[in-house]
């Protein structure tokens, strides 16, 4: 059965160790993760197909889009470009950490929605407007490290 994701929500904890919801969100993407291959092949091997073997893997980007507030924009302009809460080189203080909430599957509440949590930094943040339209915000943020999949409690 196709599920539509009415119900999914981006959270963000700002290093308090408390989720708050980035209100009115429209639209959210998984991170796109990625690992690199490299070419392992080598002279007098039995086979004519590559050999390979696993670089390192990035945790991705998620990008999300949300209804313009002047407090989710305060909100996102006080983690932007940060890993935590502090400005200090090293940073200091606790993570911010990102967690995304799809739908339920069955939408009956019996089954656990997928979560996807991980400390990333906001590294986009714009604000649309136009004449005749709803102001946007749109945002990427990078994910730092490995992102957790697992399920809602």
């Amino acid at each position: 059965m196709a599920v539509i994701g009415f119900t999914a929500k981006l959270e963000l904890d700002p290093g308090t160790t408390t989720y708050a919801t980035v209100a009115e969100t429209t639209s959210i993407s998984f991170p796109s993760r990625d690992t690199t291959v490299h070419d392992a092949s080598y002279l007098g091997q039995s086979g004519t197909y590559r050999l390979i073997a696993p670089g390192l893997s990035d945790g991705g980007t998620v990008d999300f889009e949300c209804l313009y507030k002047k407090a989710t924009m305060v909100t996102l302009n006080g983690v932007y470009g940060r890993l935590q809460i502090t400005t200090v080189i090293p940073p200091s203080g606790g993570a911010i950490m990102w967690k995304i909430t799809a739908p339920d599957e069955d939408a009956g509440g019996v089954g656990t929605a997928q979560t996807v949590t991980f400390a990333g930094i906001l590294v986009k943040c714009d604000t649309s407007m136009d004449n005749d339209n709803v102001m946007k915000i749109k945002g990427s943020i990078k994910v730092h490290g490995e992102p957790t999949f697992g399920s809602a409690s």
